[in-house]
């Protein structure tokens, strides 16, 4: 990461923590797709999936006031794009969107809605539900190391860090949770630099919380 000082008025340090914590619901988005010749097909083969599906919900443990279910999405569908396209008939389209709290019964779940009509699998998404109070310490933390480091850089110096005159969020958006499942750790988010022992690495399926800041202090002189 590139830093630059455009106007130096104290000790400038770049600080971040992560927190790792492993999920504890999951929120998953199914459709129901259904071809045919007309539209009225179409929608009726559609709405009859549909019911299925939210019946076999249901039936499993999700109940309908926790399910989104999209408007019906009608589209004409040809084999191929460009000027040989052939129309093969009308697609019809309706989401789901619910969450789960035992991730056991994820896949239970989605065997159920996929033999009820369900015949899109469109993402599985792992959360938890202390996400609000983790990104808080790890901005808190990443404060923190971003102190610990000006008085390294003080020390040095020989002087002393005074009251901060200057403090930057780092790209908020890295302050959500990130899947292991997906890029490595070191794509994802800023390296943690509390001094902390990162373990051997990730578990499969952990979350990463992550928060870092550039922070500015005076420096005051022994």
């Amino acid at each position: 990461m590139t830093q630059s000082i455009e106007r130096p008025v104290g000790v400038n340090v770049y600080g971040s923590h992560i927190v790792r914590t492993e999920p504890d619901r999951a929120e998953i988005d199914i459709a129901v797709i259904r071809l045919a010749q007309t539209p009225s097909a179409a929608f009726e083969q559609t709405g009859k999936a549909v019911r299925a599906v939210r019946a076999a919900l249901k039936t499993a443990g999700i109940p309908d006031v926790d399910i989104e279910v999209s408007k019906v999405n009608l589209e004409t569908a040809y084999d191929r794009y460009g000027p040989t396209a052939k129309f093969i008939g009308y697609r019809s389209q309706v989401t789901f969107r619910f969450v789960v709290s035992r991730l056991d019964a994820v896949e239970q779940l989605l065997t159920s809605a996929v033999e009820a009509g369900a015949n899109e699998v469109q993402r599985v998404r792992y959360q938890s539900s202390k996400l609000r109070e983790l990104r808080v310490e790890a901005r808190k933390r990443a404060v923190e190391a971003a102190k610990r480091k000006a008085e390294v850089y003080c020390e040095a110096a020989g002087v002393r860090v005074g009251q901060v005159i200057h403090l930057e969020d780092v790209n908020p958006d890295l302050g959500q949770y990130r899947s292991s499942l997906g890029h490595t750790a070191a794509e994802m988010v800023p390296a943690d630099e509390t001094g902390e022992e990162a373990g051997p690495g990730l578990k499969p399926g952990s979350l990463v919380i992550s928060a870092a800041v550039i922070v500015t202090f005076n420096i005051l002189h022994n």
